[in-house]
């Protein structure tokens, strides 16, 4: 456990240099606290008391047990919105577009609309066969939710980017500050996000036995052949599902015109 305060302290002075903005302590309880680096004076650790302290601007000073500190990690931001590097060809948001917080499930869309559904046209992207029935993958476009939300640089995640999650992390069904999710947890650095079991659509949570359930949306259609006489129209997307009363977490795909779902943007590294 050393260790980890070890490369805390460490870690610190060099977000310090490099102009991180966050700081999240993990603790072995399903409980997590952030921080924002520029409200912290000093992170140390209390050989004495066996604790780690954390140190604010303000004149006050947070302790935790050293065996209740599972992972200290540090993100940064872009536009006002925080990511993560798990080490992957894109940079992940904390949070879904909506959300102030991890634990919160944000804003549901319709693929390819820009505004949340208020009832109506059965919460329609958009009439199919109209110039949106898109046939392209819609990451960066003016189609994009993220992009639209916070800024150019953002975008909606592929259905690539989603299946090199799956295959270089793991997955761990947790609570983040009461709320069921996965902890995804990189193989490749040891950072993390969480992926909150959150949303308000009523079809699917019925269909899952009202068990804690989240879908979340790439940013790639289904395409189907033109030329093929038992095709489908283009009305599906692919999804993230995730859902702990099957322990399941797998790609499959929505309907774009009624189904409602949550958006977790990345951020290009190039």
């Amino acid at each position: 456990m050393k260790t980890l305060y070890t490369t805390a302290l460490c870690m610190l002075a060099f977000c310090s240099a490099q102009a991180k903005t966050h700081v999240h302590v993990s603790l072995t309880y399903e409980k997590v606290d952030d921080y924002r680096i520029d409200s912290i004076s000093k992170i140390s650790l209390n050989n004495e008391r066996m604790t780690l302290e954390i140190e604010k601007k303000d004149g006050s000073t947070i302790e935790y047990e050293r065996d209740s500190v599972e992972l200290i990690m540090f993100g940064d931001e872009c536009n006002g919105h925080e990511y993560i590097d798990l080490g992957l060809s894109v940079y992940w948001a904390t949070v879904n577009v909506g959300a102030e917080v991890p634990n919160e499930a944000g804003t549901e869309y319709a693929w390819g609309r820009l505004e949340p559904y208020t009832g109506g046209d059965m919460g329609g992207a958009y009439p199919i066969g109209t110039e949106l029935d898109v046939k392209f993958d819609i990451a960066g476009t003016r189609y994009d939710v993220a992009r639209a939300k916070w800024g150019d640089e953002w975008q909606m995640p592929t259905v690539d980017h989603w299946v090199e999650l799956m295959e270089n992390c793991t997955f761990t069904w947790k609570k983040y500050n009461g709320v069921e999710g996965y902890e995804v947890k990189s193989n490749k650095n040891g950072n993390w996000i969480f992926l909150p079991a959150l949303g308000n659509n009523i079809n699917k949570r019925w269909y899952y036995m009202f068990k804690p359930f989240g879908s979340y949306w790439s940013s790639t259609p289904i395409v189907y052949e033109e030329d093929d006489p038992y095709s489908m129209p283009n009305i599906y997307s692919y999804v993230f599902d995730i859902d702990n009363s099957k322990s399941m977490y797998t790609i499959s795909y929505s309907f774009r015109e009624s189904d409602d779902e949550l958006i977790r943007p990345v951020l290009p590294k190039d």
